[in-house]
């Protein structure tokens, strides 16, 4: 892991573009799991599974504190790809956001780029991770994004190998987590 890690710094890489390969078809593998939450640049984990096809649509999944300056990361890496880029905010029952639309048009002047902002509501019955796979499922993107404050407990536990399983879309689609 340290290897990886060091290999990033020496050559000063941009991002570390990591095959999966867990034991599971439900699984984002060991390796994968702890690079993601260790590395000090962000990483690319692409499903062994994953057939090689254009990335069109990049999934940013946000918890809106600082989605203004989070989302210029996500345009740089999806801007070459010509990718669109979809927003998404799981809200719970006690947010007040303003409507899509309005950070949407707050964000195309800010960026010059468009960005469509989903909302989906919290399933109080579900785990967050179902939530999550919810959304993978309704929105279909060719990759996910997350930013990752490293030194929080719910990330470190979410990217450990043995909590990943619930993720079911770890298998299908690439992931890209940015440091926080």
């Amino acid at each position: 892991m340290n290897l990886y890690c060091y290999s990033a710094a020496l050559f000063q890489c941009d991002y570390i573009c990591i095959g999966t390969n867990g034991k599971s078809k439900a699984i984002i593998g060991t390796t994968a799991s702890k690079l993601i939450v260790a590395s000090p640049v962000p990483v690319v984990s692409i499903p062994s599974t994953r057939s090689s096809k254009k990335l069109t649509q990049v999934c940013y999944a946000s918890n809106m504190v600082n989605y203004q300056k989070e989302i210029r990361k996500v345009i740089t890496f999806a801007e070459p790809l010509d990718a669109s880029i979809i927003m998404l905010h799981i809200v719970n029952a006690k947010e007040n956001l303003p409507k899509a639309i309005a950070i949407e048009t707050k964000l195309l002047k800010k960026t010059e780029r468009i960005v469509k902002v989903k909302y989906l509501k919290r399933n109080l019955e579900q785990t967050l991770c179902d939530d999550i796979n919810t959304a993978v499922k309704k929105i279909k993107p060719g990759l996910m994004v997350f930013f990752i404050h490293r030194s929080q407990p719910y990330w470190n536990a979410m990217f450990h190998p043995s909590n990943i399983k619930p993720f079911s879309f770890y298998a299908k689609i690439p992931i890209l987590s940015f440091k926080k």
